[in-house]
């Protein structure tokens, strides 16, 4: 399947088995920042969609830039801590950190939201990422306007109560 045809299927379930390990699957900043925060979120991507096995990940250096600000004044983190938990992570799911480039700046100016959003859609072109996973609406729409597919998560919060209810459910079956 390529990326037209996931892009025909935007509003319908996903099927696990369509994203190959051939695909490079961009994660958005706050994608980063719930896999150390809240890690159910982890085990949400990985049973809904089965990227951690199935998949190549990519973030923007500048999203890990933004993760490490997010953890250190939302969370409380320390700067060390926040950057050992980042390395973990980005470690743990061999996630690929991509630089920006000139021509980042470049195809950021076409993109039709915010900066930095602009700048890790442009980062996440430049460099082949077809897919990408974002909590926030918006960049999900920026992202696929500018050609990439795009999925939503929940946030979360609804992830939690998601995973609580698959496991109360299973445990009264």
């Amino acid at each position: 399947m390529n990326v037209g045809q996931l892009q025909i299927k935007l509003h319908q379930r996903i099927n696990p088995d369509e994203l190959k390990r051939d695909i490079l699957i961009g994660l958005d900043s706050n994608i980063l920042i719930n896999l150390i925060t809240h890690p159910m979120i982890g085990q949400y991507l990985d049973r809904k969609f089965n990227i951690f096995q199935k998949s190549k990940l990519a973030i923007s250096e500048i999203s890990k830039k933004e993760a490490m600000l997010v953890l250190r004044k939302k969370y409380q983190y320390a700067e060390a801590d926040a950057k050992k938990e980042l390395e973990k992570q980005i470690n743990a799911f061999n996630i690929r950190v991509l630089s920006i480039t000139e021509n980042t700046f470049s195809i950021a100016k076409t993109i039709k939201i915010h900066y930095p959003d602009s700048l890790i859609i442009a980062n996440f072109k430049e460099n082949g990422v077809t897919s990408v996973f974002s909590i926030d609406s918006e960049f999900v729409r920026a992202a696929r306007d500018s050609g990439l597919y795009s999925i939503k998560i929940p946030n979360a919060q609804k992830i939690q109560d998601i995973e609580y209810k698959r496991l109360f459910k299973r445990n009264n079956t």
